[in-house]
Formats: structure tokens, C-alpha cells, sequence
């Protein structure tokens, strides 16, 4: 199986940057894939963040009740 190839012919449901990102951490040369710190930086990534820290912190909040 081709993961590659999978993942390129099934790209519903992503976003045009999570699409972009998902194909450059394929790639097979490292030095063309992106960073930590370039994924940390995607807005898709910082809202999935943003987003799990808030759940986070309202479970906390209510195990605190």
C-alpha cells in the first residue's frame, strides 16, 4: 500500500492548510518537511490547541466545584 497515495486521494473534510501540511510531512526528503515550531505556527494547529486547553481548563474548573 501507497500511504501516500491514500492519503492524497481521500482529502475531504481538511482544510486547504491542514491539506498543505499533511502533504509536506510526507515528503521524502526531511529537509522539506516542516518544523515543530511551522506546525505550531499553522492556524488549524493553534485553533486545535486553543480548543483542547479550553476543554481542558472547564473540566479542571469543574472537578474544582
Amino acid at each position: 500500500i501507497n500511504l501516500k497515495r491514500l492519503v492524497l486521494e481521500n482529502r475531504s473534510g481538511y482544510s486547504d492548510e491542514l491539506w498543505s501540511l499533511i502533504k509536506r510531512m510526507l515528503q521524502v526528503d526531511p529537509v522539506l518537511r516542516p518544523t515543530c515550531k511551522e506546525i505550531l505556527e499553522l492556524s488549524d494547529v493553534k485553533k486545535h490547541i486553543k480548543g483542547k486547553l479550553k476543554i481542558q481548563t472547564e473540566i479542571e474548573e469543574n472537578r474544582l466545584l
